[in-house]
C-alpha cells in the first residue's frame, strides 16, 4: 500500500513538473512573440489633433492612416532603424524610428510645421 502511494506521489510530482516546464516555455515564447510586435503609430499635431496622410517606411508607401493611426507596420519593422514619413495634402514630415520603439504598444509622432519637407 505504501509503495503504491509513493508511486502515485512520484507520478503527481512528475506531472506537475512537466506542466510547470510547459508553462514556462509557453510564457517565454509569448513574451518573445510580443516583444517583436510592431507598435501602433499615431500622428498628432501640437494641439493633440489627429493628422491623416500616407505613411512611408524607408521611402516606400505602406498605407494610409485612419483617424491619425497606422496599425499595419511590417513584421521586420522592429529589427532595424527606419525612416518614417507622413505625407499630408499640404506637407511631408519625417522621423527616425528605432527598434526600441517596439517596446511600446503605441508611439506618437508630433507633426510640427517646422519639420515639413515641402509645402
Amino acid at each position: 500500500m505504501n509503495k503504491q502511494l509513493n508511486t502515485m506521489k512520484n507520478k503527481n510530482y512528475i506531472i506537475i513538473l512537466i506542466l510547470a516546464v510547459i508553462i514556462i516555455i509557453a510564457s517565454l515564447y509569448l513574451f518573445k512573440l510580443s516583444a517583436n510586435m510592431a507598435p501602433v503609430i499615431r500622428f498628432i499635431d501640437e494641439n493633440n489633433m489627429t493628422v491623416n496622410g500616407i505613411i512611408y517606411l524607408d521611402d516606400v508607401d505602406i498605407g494610409k492612416t485612419i483617424n491619425g493611426e497606422f496599425k499595419n507596420l511590417p513584421r521586420n519593422y522592429c529589427k532595424t532603424a527606419h525612416n518614417l514619413a507622413l505625407e499630408t495634402a499640404d506637407a511631408k514630415f519625417e522621423w527616425a524610428s528605432y527598434p526600441i520603439d517596439c517596446s511600446f504598444r503605441t508611439v506618437d509622432y508630433v507633426v510640427k510645421i517646422e519639420t515639413t519637407i515641402f509645402h
